[in-house]
């Protein structure tokens, strides 16, 4: 008997950045996280009155959740690219990076284990790594992942759309210092830059990830589909057969093996930056946002590494009335792969989405809507941290930009339940 998943929704707070969509970029890392070490969670947004950045903490599970305003300055734009990255290292101090748009580097790490309350005095100096000030002078995008001894690995990148190189850090939590791994695992060659899916990680520290090529900030610009995975923390990469990849991947130097070919074309919209996940043999998912010219438009598309090459097929299907659909999440559990998501103003069908398949070759697909909130400009993200230390799915549910008789415009979790 398989059971469909269950959730259970907990409202944060409210008052969240709704002027623009500047929240629902959660989706391109974890804006909260579980603290193992004082079991504790963190949910990090800005807020709608000034655009301060607030995080929340709670005792796990409690449903009870304290603010701590930032006292540093506020973004000068505020803009759908400030993702805000929140974590905790093996001390239980939270380190938080966010406000960067090609700006330099924004991070603040806690001296006192589980304070949260950013102050202008807490934040990091750039360079954090000696001699790359001027890499660190343009940063954008961070994503933050614990690794099970507790040290941090810390992907950034700087430069622009179209001109950028994907940057490795990792941060020493006992020496409390940050040492830079690769400064251009994706290297743009001064002519397009890499748009990372979520990156993925198991109980065992390993990491896979995946994402397109863009040569500017059209979306029409962006072409195939790559993935890799590493053992080491990024000391040296491998495709999904094993190949053994160059210390600095560009568009034309990787073996076949490593990318989904999916050409530039103005019509077929092709957007990556999404849902990305590992199966049991961990042959990777990568969820991304697709017209390839059928007819049906923009749909939610699947691309799997099925162990000999690669396969692109539609994953789910808009349901009628839907009027947006956010970035989706994907994770995969006991034979079976999941993606999340939340669809806008959708007359009628609004709220969180459920898409699976019980099939490897990710046919006999359904959907349900798990979730009735009303959401827009939303984004569904899934905890690492709390998949591996509670074994919960805990999402990030960002309800942004709302209009009409629903007042609240805060942060949710939204704790699911999967059952097989």
């Amino acid at each position: 008997m398989w059971n469909l998943p269950t959730a259970v929704l907990s409202v944060v707070g409210t008052g969240a950045f709704a002027t623009k969509d500047t929240n629902a970029i959660v989706y391109r890392a974890d804006s909260h996280c579980y603290c193992p070490v004082l079991n504790k969670e963190y949910v990090a947004r800005y807020r709608n009155s000034d655009g301060q950045m607030v995080i929340s903490d709670s005792p796990a599970g409690s449903g009870v959740w304290t603010d701590h305003i930032a006292t540093t300055p506020v973004p000068a734009i505020l803009d759908e690219h400030l993702v805000i990255s929140i974590v905790t290292d093996g001390a239980g101090c939270v380190i938080v990076a966010w406000g960067m748009h090609s700006t330099p580097q924004n991070v603040w790490v806690g001296t006192t284990p589980g304070d949260c309350t950013v102050t202008a005095a807490g934040v990091q100096a750039s360079p954090l790594v000696a001699g790359q000030a001027t890499a660190e002078a343009a940063a954008t995008y961070p994503v933050l992942r614990r690794l099970s001894v507790g040290d941090i690995i810390y992907l950034w990148r700087t430069g622009a759309s179209g001109n950028g190189n994907q940057c490795v850090y990792r941060w020493n939590y006992v020496a409390r210092t940050w040492v830079a791994v690769n400064m251009a695992l994706m290297n743009g060659q001064s002519t397009r830059s890499a748009y990372l899916n979520t990156v993925w990680i198991d109980v065992c520290d390993r990491i896979s990830m995946a994402w397109q090529w863009r040569d500017s900030l059209a979306v029409s610009d962006a072409f195939d589909c790559n993935m890799l995975y590493t053992d080491d923390g990024f000391q040296s990469t491998h495709s999904m057969d094993g190949t053994l990849l160059p210390g600095s991947i560009t568009s034309t130097n990787a073996p076949t093996a490593l990318a989904q070919i999916i050409p530039k074309s103005p019509t077929a919209i092709y957007q990556a930056a999404q849902g990305f996940c590992c199966d049991a043999g961990r042959r990777g998912i990568a969820i991304n946002y697709y017209d390839d010219g059928g007819g049906a438009g923009l749909q939610l598309h699947a691309t799997r590494y099925t162990g000999s090459g690669y396969v692109t097929t539609q994953f789910g299907t808009y349901p009628a009335g839907a009027l947006g659909i956010s970035r989706p999440t994907a994770w995969f559990y006991k034979g079976v792969t999941y993606v999340f998501y939340s669809l806008t103003d959708s007359l009628g069908v609004e709220g969180t989405w459920c898409v699976y398949s019980r099939n490897t070759d990710l046919s006999d697909v359904q959907q349900f809507r798990l979730d009735l909130t009303p959401t827009k400009d939303s984004s569904v993200c899934a905890s690492f941290t709390h998949w591996l230390y509670l074994g919960k799915l805990v999402f990030f549910n960002m309800r942004t930009g709302l209009s009409g008789p629903t007042p609240s415009n805060g942060p949710n979790l939204l704790t699911v339940s999967l059952i097989p």
